[in-house]
């Protein structure tokens, strides 16, 4: 190697673990700084119609005529004749409502917006809206029809009237466990919402006591090993199971009390065996305000005043940032953004985070959205799942995915990521103290607990079944990989430990063309081909190292720091035997504004952080071909980087595609990031 590439691997360090930093950091839900968390978006409170009365409307917060004697609403004692009965997935219309009595703060789900109701003297009916958490109390003056018209089909809200019991009451009120179906629950389940993960139930019976001593549980999943119980408020019917031998579902309730409707409503879609409604639709059947309607359903598209072209779609996909799989799996780009062409692959970095327990998310329920997209786009995911310092950690990870990619199915599955960029995990001495990550690297690396995790992954995932069998695995790397010492990867054993030319060897001997080589490439981090414009004059200008960066696909790839990096990869690989081995780039992406770990002399610099630099690397990467143009051929697969901004340590980044940066609307913005007005906006503020 030349001193002058030394110095320029040398610079991938700094870009490489810049970013590694920014990724793959490990911080506990106790831990004081808030790591992998992003802020808990505000829900758009949605209210319901306004009630009309001859020609004027009262407001959500009007009280209605006092209710006669004798309908003062409490809680109903069991023997009493009055019950809550279900009416409709839907809002009540408003000529049915008599009074609307506003929402009840607090109320974030439906037992408890039903205690509300119970408790007000004007109550006797409520919507709970299962998107937004808020629960909408109503006075009605009789029982409500749906087939009369009193209920809308926005599938977001939940209906239900408190009044007298149709027959025997005690029928009526009896609640029992009821076996719902083998397999684990797909589908849409209005108001559903997970409530945790159960270690110590080691029977379907235990599973359900612990359920029993939760007074929000009304559902189980059991699969022999886990418990994850949840609040699901309609019992769901027998087909909403994907066949799963080793699972089951049960639902605790009345059978009379929350039946599901014996038809589904007209803005109902059947897809792939199950009913479900495709999301907030209006009588005309239009979709809710966050989606678009396409002949697959309903699905997200942000909005853009800047159309652009895409080739080679069907070798791009998009990176799932953290946003979107824990707070709006629903609001997955189903076009890529600021084409009309549709995003056929994805990558996942893991299957869910183990803090985010929060009562109205749910992983199961996630994992069904995600399904639903993969069924509807006919796309394909990298499932990533992680090795780390903690054994405990790492298998409780790898459970989560193998139920994750059971709901997917095998035909759906790209690839398996086992471990992101771990030849970087030296570096994380902030994350691991200075005694655990000695000990750690060596016990990785030098002792094989990578390697040996990897055959192990592997084998269970082909033990998954038949179509399992075939998925190609790989381990995702940086551009650090290129750097000295080792040939033609990087090997360290005692400073700054990585064994990536060990490993990389070890894996392509035993799994030939099976194993795909990955690596993320980020020019945005780089510096190797950027210095300022005249270093000599002492100003901070680097518009032709921003040329470089944001350049791909030119006729001369060694000119732009992509293409130039992709080429040194595929020298190495040739120097490993396999000159035309599988290559995807896990990640690539720029971001605006400045990412908190750009560690480069880049930060200084004006231009190389602002919507026009991000527009056009954006840009150009839609339009690149994949070609490289030279003795050795791209890359086989690409992902860009995000699908939504998202923080860490606190920090927001502003990788994604969508919005305008608003940490409280990254999962409601319907508008592209990138813009006519992004490519005006070339340099920015730095002071």
């Amino acid at each position: 190697m030349t001193r002058g590439f030394a110095f320029v691997v040398g610079t991938i360090l700094l870009g490489t673990d810049a970013y590694r930093v920014r990724q793959k950091t490990r911080v506990g839900p106790d831990d004081d700084v808030d790591a992998a968390r992003a802020p808990v978006p505000e829900p758009e409170r949605q209210a319901p119609p306004p009630v009309e009365q001859g020609d004027a409307q009262l407001e959500s917060t009007t009280q209605g005529p006092t209710l006669a004697p004798g309908q003062h609403r409490t809680p109903p004692p069991p023997h009493a004749a009055f019950r809550w009965h279900y009416m409709c997935n839907g809002y009540l219309t408003p000529h049915i409502r008599t009074a609307d009595l506003g929402s009840g703060v607090g109320a974030n789900n439906v037992a408890m917006c039903k205690s509300y109701c119970s408790a007000h003297n004007l109550c006797n009916a409520i919507t709970f809206d299962s998107g937004s958490g808020i629960c909408w109390l109503n006075t009605v003056a009789s029982k409500p029809n749906p087939d009369m018209g009193h209920c809308d089909s926005n599938a977001g809200g939940l209906s239900f009237w408190l009044g007298e019991t149709d027959g025997n009451p005690f029928l009526s009120l009896a609640e029992s466990w009821q076996k719902v179906c083998t397999g684990y629950l797909e589908g849409h389940h209005p108001g559903r919402s997970g409530l945790g993960h159960h270690d110590g139930a080691t029977t379907v019976e235990a599973c359900k006591d612990e359920c029993d001593s939760n007074w929000r549980c009304t559902a189980v999943v059991y699969d022999g090993h886990n418990c994850w119980m949840e609040d699901i408020p309609l019992r769901p019917s027998a087909d909403s199971c994907n066949g799963a031998t080793w699972a089951q579902v049960w639902w605790r309730g009345s059978v009379l009390l929350t039946e599901l409707e014996p038809s589904p409503p007209s803005t109902a879609i059947l897809t792939y065996g199950h009913t479900e409604n495709v999301g907030a639709q209006d009588p005309s059947g239009n979709c809710s305000d966050a989606h678009m309607k396409f002949d697959e359903g309903c699905f997200y598209k942000c909005e853009t005043d800047l159309p652009l072209q895409i080739a080679a779609s069907s070798k791009k996909g998009l990176a799932l940032d953290d946003t979107t799989l824990h707070y709006c799996p629903d609001n997955m780009h189903f076009k890529w953004p600021n084409t009309n062409e549709p995003v056929t692959s994805f990558r996942m970095f893991k299957a869910w985070a183990p803090w985010w327990n929060e009562p109205w998310v749910s992983k199961e329920a996630a994992w069904t959205s995600l399904s639903r997209f993969l069924n509807a786009s006919n796309a394909r995911v990298l499932v990533g799942t992680q090795i780390s310092c903690s054994e405990e950690d790492d298998d409780a990870d790898w459970e989560n995915v193998k139920a994750m990619i059971r709901i997917f199915g095998a035909e759906h599955i790209m690839g398996l990521a086992i471990g992101n960029e771990l030849e970087l995990l030296w570096t994380q001495s902030s994350v691991y103290n200075e005694t655990v990550l000695p000990d750690c690297l060596d016990r990785i690396w030098n002792q094989g607990y990578f390697l040996n995790k990897f055959h192990d992954r592997v084998r269970e995932l082909d033990e998954l079944g038949e179509a399992f069998r075939n998925i190609p695995v790989t381990s995702v790397f940086g551009g650090f990989i290129l750097a000295e010492p080792g040939w033609p990867f990087y090997e360290s054993t005692d400073v700054n430990i990585a064994r990536v030319n060990t490993f990389i060897n070890s894996v392509t001997y035993t799994y030939e063309d099976r194993y795909v080589h990955t690596v993320n490439i980020y020019p945005y981090f780089e510096e190797g081909f950027v210095e300022y414009d005249d270093p000599s004059s002492g100003e901070a200008s680097c518009f032709s190292g921003l040329e470089h960066a944001l350049c791909i696909g030119t006729d001369d790839p060694d000119s732009c720091m992509l293409t130039w990096m992709i080429h040194r990869i595929r020298q190495r690989l040739h120097a490993l035997g396999r000159p035309n081995a599988t290559l995807w780039l896990g990640e690539t992406g720029w971001s605006y504004p400045a990412a908190h770990t750009l560690a480069t002399k880049m930060r200084q610099c004006q231009e190389w952080s602002t919507p026009a630099s991000k527009a056009h690397y954006y840009q150009n990467f839609l339009s690149w071909d994949m070609e490289m143009n030279n003795r050795y051929r791209g890359p086989d697969h690409i992902f860009y980087f995000a699908m939504r901004d998202s923080t860490n340590f606190g920090f927001q980044e502003g990788f994604g595609l969508v919005g305008d940066g608003n940490p409280l609307a990254w999962c409601t913005n319907t508008t592209c990031e990138m813009q006519q007005s992004s490519l005006s906006v070339t340099t920015v503020d730095l002071s």
